[in-house]
Parts: structure tokens; C-alpha cells; sequence
């Protein structure tokens, strides 16, 4: 199968594995606040649009909510139910959220670095219909910094600009305002459906350290670098694989996870 026939919402499959090994996860906080804001605790209800391989899930289940995971990609479903699988409140359904059928009423429904592979027509409206009068509706995106390493960065911008200018600015090499932007852009639709209220916006910042290997599988599960054809991507890797060993093998950034709630009409 070659690029073209690939669905870039679900070619992380190809490496589920390796997105289970390498993705950042959630803080702590977050979590618990996204909890508070919708008020539900153990045994409170709630649908996750594209688990994945359960980062997310897990940190709600691990709270005791009875989670209904839609994951559409067979290998990531795979992984999530490996990681849920001592969790029996937790079930994983293979489906896209636009075609879900499987009931209503949710007082939460979140979505971890997985809203915007939603069709864009149909998400808020689609979210309002399946969230109960009241309930909420939390999205939430891990954006690197770079304040760490600025130096480094400007070297893999280089090669980002030499071997793959047309990647989008939000990749690897980009930073938290261009990011902020990009993600603020796909929840404007929110704020102007009738039936929620206003969307409200917090930041959790978290560390992260990575060996160039990690670093080069994590290149390896965004949907972008994966599309790239062999040969050049094969080539950026090796590019960014020099510059990450000649800075001492080791990328030191920050993350923010951005998330953004917003409570359905009553």
C-alpha cells in the first residue's frame, strides 16, 4: 500500500507499539481537574474519542471511571485492551466517534491528542448529542517546549528546512505558540455551537528526557513523518540522528499539555 492509500488518522497503527513506548502521557493534575470540572467520581461514566493504546484510558480508569474507549485502528486497540486489561470497567469498542451508536447521556467525553481527526462538521454537534444536559466535554493536546535546548533545536530546524520544509510547523522542531495556535484553531467551532457554554483553557507543563534511539521512534508514530516516502524519510532520520548524538545523544524538553473543557447546555 503506498502513501496515497493510507489514512493519516490511522497509520499510527503501523507502530502501536512503539507510540505505547514513546508517546508522553498526562499529568496527574489534569486528570483530576478534568474529574472536578464534570464532576464525577468512582463509578462516574465517561467516552474517550481515540484511546489509542490507553494513555489516557488508563489514568481515568485507574480513577475509577467506567470508561467507553472508541478506537478505530485495530493494532492500537490491541495494545489498549494489553494495558486495560485490569480494568473491567473499561471497554474498548472499534469505532470511529462519528459512527458511534452505543448510547447517550455521558457526563464526560474527552479526547486525548485525538480531536482533530475528527471530521470538523460534525464534532462539536456530535459531541453535544452524546454528552448528558450539564456534562462535559475535555480535549487536551501534549505541545513540546524547547526552552531547554534551544540550541539543539535550531540545528534539527535546519535539517527540517533542508530534507522536509513542507512538514508542518507544529512538528518536532516547533514551538508552544505555533502549537497553540494550530490546536486553538480546531476548537473555535465550540465556542460558537449554541449548546455549549464558553470553552475555558488550562496549561500543565511536565518534563521529558529521551535518548536519540526514543527520540527516533517518536518521530516514528507521527502521522506526518510516517507518510513520507522511505527514502526520505530514511534520510531525515539519519540527519536527525547526527545532530541528536553530536549534542551528547540526550533531548531535554518541557511539554504543556493544553486542555480545554467545556460544559454542554443544559
Amino acid at each position: 500500500m503506498n502513501a496515497d492509500e493510507r489514512e493519516q488518522r490511522l497509520v499510527f497503527g503501523e507502530v502501536a507499539d512503539d507510540y505505547d513506548r514513546v508517546r508522553p502521557s498526562y499529568p496527574d493534575q489534569l486528570i483530576d481537574d478534568v474529574l472536578a470540572f464534570a464532576d464525577i467520581g468512582e463509578g462516574g461514566r465517561a467516552l474517550e474519542i481515540g484511546a489509542g493504546t490507553g494513555r489516557a484510558t488508563l489514568l481515568f480508569a485507574a480513577r475509577g471511571v467506567a470508561v467507553t474507549a472508541l478506537e478505530p485502528s485495530p493494532e492500537m486497540a490491541e495494545v489498549c485492551h494489553r494495558n486495560l486489561a485490569g480494568y473491567l470497567s473499561v471497554r474498548i469498542e472499534p469505532c470511529l466517534f462519528e459512527e458511534w451508536a452505543g448510547g447517550d447521556g455521558y457526563p464526560l467525553i474527552y479526547a486525548a491528542q485525538a480531536w482533530h481527526w475528527v471530521p470538523p462538521d460534525v464534532r462539536a454537534t456530535r459531541a453535544a448529542d452524546l454528552l448528558a444536559g450539564g456534562g462535559v466535554l475535555a480535549l487536551f493536546w501534549n505541545f513540546p517546549h524547547w526552552d531547554r535546548s534551544p540550541d539543539l533545536r535550531a540545528r534539527l530546524d535546519e535539517v527540517y528546512e533542508r530534507l522536509a520544509p513542507d512538514l508542518p510547523t507544529w512538528g518536532p522542531g516547533s514551538t508552544y505558540a505555533e502549537s497553540a495556535v494550530e490546536e486553538t484553531e480546531q476548537v473555535v467551532e465550540i465556542d460558537a455551537c449554541e449548546r455549549f457554554e464558553a470553552v475555558e483553557v488550562r496549561d500543565y507543563r511536565h518534563p521529558r528526557r529521551l535518548d536519540t534511539a526514543e527520540y527516533l521512534a517518536l518521530l516514528g508514530t507521527q502521522s506526518d513523518h510516517r507518510l513520507l516516502a522511505g527514502e526520505r524519510r530514511t534520510a531525515l532520520f539519519d540527519a536527525v540522528e547526527k545532530v541528536i548524538d553530536g549534542a551528547g545523544g540526550v533531548v531535554d524538553r518541557d511539554y504543556d499539555t493544553r486542555l480545554y473543557v467545556a460544559r454542554r447546555r443544559a
